[in-house]
């Protein structure tokens, strides 16, 4: 008996430290990997998330371009030479197509999207999402995001001057409004307390539980998904209600683009209209139902929490500037002052300063730590002699490369002057990565910018952001989060009417 258990522990051993010499073989520095977990068991016990794995990575080889891991079995890179990043998300795009997640858009129908799916399905969608964020497009929904930003000073209005508010909360609110309203085409109020449950059962698909994490993270050594599955899954009443409500605004609709000019009706031209030629038939209605869904879910995923992350962060960091925050505020009541103290297209565009607040708030804080990649064929990587196999995972730690003092001086201080237009032309292409960068980059980065930018203006234009007594000058980062970072304690702040405005 005894015999037999050690020969199943060697067997064990052998098997799964059989790609532990992938690195070593060549030449690439890596920690010293564990049988079965790799160097991915800190991951597994939250002891950290991939961002700080990162940051881990980056700063201990800070001579190095690539540095080895491994998650189990399975090699990983983590680059922190820019060069390499350029060709690996953009030159050399086809070898990296693949984003690297375990998901399976195939068994999850509202993961049929851009940002999930591959090869040609990826190519077919690109080019549906193409025209959706033009300069027209984005002044055509403009007035949908001011009535979002009403609702979002009349509610800070509503409280107490002396009532600190849960800035995640509120800016959540906000973003899942107009998303509500540009995406899905209706009309939830979120920023209602009474609605926030709508909010909480869509963040559970980022905001995991500490158990949902761990076997997502051993899910990446082990598969055990597969076998255990109820993890990954968009939740059964949010899945609902996003199929449900896309079908009732399709059929109020007549299945033809409306007026309204939203996201639904780039989506009904593009799927079942062209010019005044129908695509599609009514047989085909049910499932083009699912997939405008699942186009209308990634509208969602995209911008929630991202967006909500960026514009708390702002505010955050004003809350403790008030000298740029009055230099912010002012430059918004000039702007609004040239059109009639109304919130417009043209007068956002002409906040610079709030501009380059917002982009440094995404430098200091980007909502997403690191971009994934799959290599899929057989790649040489640039300037080395080091070839890597279909498989190998990589890692791009974009919070690392955002706090390197060799491309950003002092980086964990918040200078909003870093991106002005002549100090950004020094800033190193593909450092700076908040959206992503290459075929794959975010299509809709500049409505995510266009309505952070609208719901921060209203409220500095109202409001003065202050520190509470519970206010931490550092926030933490929710390690049980998927994908995104996640705002712990909500960053409560005062929001005080202004006397002068």
């Amino acid at each position: 008996m005894m015999l037999l258990l050690i020969i199943v522990i060697i067997i064990l051993y052998l098997y799964t430290t059989r790609n532990h010499n992938y690195w070593a073989k060549r030449g690439v520095k890596h920690e010293r990997p564990i049988p079965f977990f790799g160097n991915h068991l800190p991951n597994i016990l939250l002891q950290r998330d991939n961002t700080d794995l990162g940051l881990q990575m980056y700063n201990a080889y800070e001579n190095e371009k690539i540095v080895g891991y491994y998650i189990g079995n399975i090699p990983q890179l983590i680059i922190r030479d820019p060069e390499i990043i350029k060709h690996m998300l953009n030159i050399d795009f086809n070898s990296f197509s693949e984003r690297g997640l375990n998901l399976n858009p195939k068994k999850e129908s509202l993961l049929n999207n851009l940002f999930f799916v591959s090869g040609d399905n990826w190519r077919r969608m690109r080019n549906i999402f193409s025209g959706a964020f033009t300069s027209v497009k984005l002044k055509a929904v403009f007035p949908l995001i001011v009535k979002c930003t009403d609702k979002l000073v009349k509610k800070t209005t509503m409280r107490h001057v002396s009532d600190e508010i849960k800035t995640y909360e509120l800016m959540t609110g906000y973003t899942m409004e107009f998303i509500a309203s540009c995406g899905f085409g209706v009309d939830v109020d979120t920023i209602s307390e009474s609605n926030m449950h709508f909010v909480d059962v869509a963040r559970s698909f980022f905001d995991k539980t500490s158990l949902q994490t761990f076997m997502i993270n051993l899910d990446e050594i082990c598969s055990i998904l597969k076998i255990i599955p109820g993890t990954f899954e968009v939740n059964s009443e949010f899945n609902s209600f996003i199929l449900n409500i896309t079908k009732k605004v399709l059929a109020e609709r007549n299945f033809k683009p409306s007026e309204r000019n939203d996201f639904v009706d780039h989506l009904l031209q593009m799927v079942y209209w062209n010019g005044n030629e129908k695509l599609t038939t009514e047989a085909d209605l049910e499932s083009d139902s699912w997939f405008v869904a699942a186009q209308v879910f990634l509208f969602l995923v995209a911008g929630f929490e991202t967006s909500a992350v960026a514009t708390s962060v702002v505010l955050h960091q004003l809350a403790y500037n008030q000298n740029l925050q009055d230099e912010v505020r002012k430059e918004i009541d000039s702007a609004l002052k040239k059109y009639d103290n109304k919130l417009c297209y043209e007068a956002v565009c002409e906040m610079s300063l709030l501009d380059m607040t917002l982009k440094e708030s995404l430098r200091i804080q980007p909502p997403a730590g690191f971009i994934r990649r799959r290599c899929i064929k057989e790649y040489k990587i640039p300037g080395t002699n080091i070839a890597i196999d279909p498989g190998v995972k990589i890692l791009i730690p974009i919070k690392a490369l955002n706090h390197d003092p060799k491309y950003f001086d002092c980086p964990s201080e918040f200078r909003p002057q870093r991106f002005s237009p002549e100090a950004e032309q020094n800033i190193p292409k593909f450092v700076y990565m908040p959206f992503g960068s290459g075929p794959r980059t975010c299509p809709g980065a500049r409505l995510a910018s266009l309505q952070s930018m609208a719901g921060l203006a209203s409220l500095l234009h109202h409001f003065v952001v202050e520190p509470t007594p519970n206010t931490s000058r550092h926030y933490k980062i929710k390690r049980s989060a998927f994908l995104v970072q996640i705002i712990e304690g909500g960053i409560p702040l005062y929001f005080k009417p202004r006397t002068n405005k």
